[in-house]
């Protein structure tokens, strides 16, 4: 049986918790050395996730045009973060790989960001932090298109819920 539709108040108040939370996410990309722009961590996040990840994947994946998606991996591969190697099944395609460096940064991002919503759940009463994530009670959220099924981290439902 499908849930009740929210009341617009509720979705108003879903829009404001998914802001805040957000910006907890968001804060751990501004300590981060080297500095990289929000759509380069994407690109990180992205190959790390489907690795080894073809160019032209990453471009469509970025919603960019693969033109684009070279020089964001220029950028990437000069900062010491990202490899590109003639592509595995086809000699025409670059593989994308993550260098130590880019999976070192990776792993301080996901540390930070879970330690800052980790403090944010600590503040909450357990019914405020179920709020948190709607729907959380029955299946947790999907991470969404952008990520493959060879993804090695499944979303996983906090142990609240």
């Amino acid at each position: 049986m499908a849930a009740e539709a929210p009341t617009p108040d509720e979705v108003a108040d879903i829009d404001v918790a998914a802001l805040a939370l957000a910006l907890v996410l968001t804060r751990a990309n501004t300590s981060v050395y080297p500095k990289v722009p929000a759509l380069q961590l994407r690109a990180l996040h992205f190959v790390e996730t489907a690795e080894p990840l073809t160019l032209t994947r990453l471009a469509a994946m970025l919603g960019v045009l693969p033109s684009s998606a070279t020089r964001l991996c220029d950028r990437l591969q000069s900062s010491g973060l990202l490899h590109r190697r003639p592509g595995a099944n086809d000699r025409r395609e670059v593989d994308l790989v993550l260098t130590d460096l880019g999976r070192d940064l990776l792993a301080r991002l996901r540390r930070d960001r879970r330690a800052d919503v980790g403090r944010v759940l600590a503040g909450m009463s357990e019914q405020g932090a179920r709020r948190c994530w709607p729907g959380c009670a029955s299946s947790p959220p999907s991470p969404g298109p952008a990520c493959s099924s060879r993804s090695p981290r499944a979303v996983r439902r906090p142990t609240w819920c």
